[in-house]
């Protein structure tokens, strides 16, 4: 993170990374506080565990859901405000083809990218 920082700052751009585990609500909370305020918000994340119906239990399952989609609508409701006040932002969430395709032993990945890919869309409509 912090070589991307440095690249960034080269080439003229304010960085400032804040790391923080997004699926944290109270951490990122946190972050955001400590911002000016956000422009461009990358939503990147993809946890997998290629299990199938049988094997994976529902703990796992939330829990990957709780990383590849609910932490992306959390950060979305952290950046919007600001980025609504100031009249200008951008959301970009990263979303998997895998999320309309179907395929086995995969269904935590798959059901959150096509949440995120919803989601995205949802927000568009409401935000754009």
């Amino acid at each position: 993170m912090q070589r991307q920082a440095r690249a960034l700052r080269a080439s003229g751009l304010d960085v400032a990374p804040l790391p923080f585990d997004v699926t944290d609500h109270k951490a990122a909370k946190g972050a955001f506080a400590k911002t000016k305020g956000i422009d461009i918000l990358v939503n990147n994340v993809g946890v997998r565990d290629r299990r199938g119906l049988e094997a994976l239990d529902v703990a796992d399952f939330d829990r990957l859901l709780q990383s590849d989609l609910s932490a992306a609508y959390g950060m979305c409701r952290l950046a919007a405000p600001a980025m609504r006040a100031r009249g200008i932002g951008r959301i970009i969430n990263i979303t998997s083809i895998i999320g309309e395709l179907a395929r086995p032993n995969d269904p935590a990945y798959i059901a959150a990218k096509a949440g995120l890919g919803g989601l995205t869309r949802a927000l568009a409509a409401e935000l754009g």
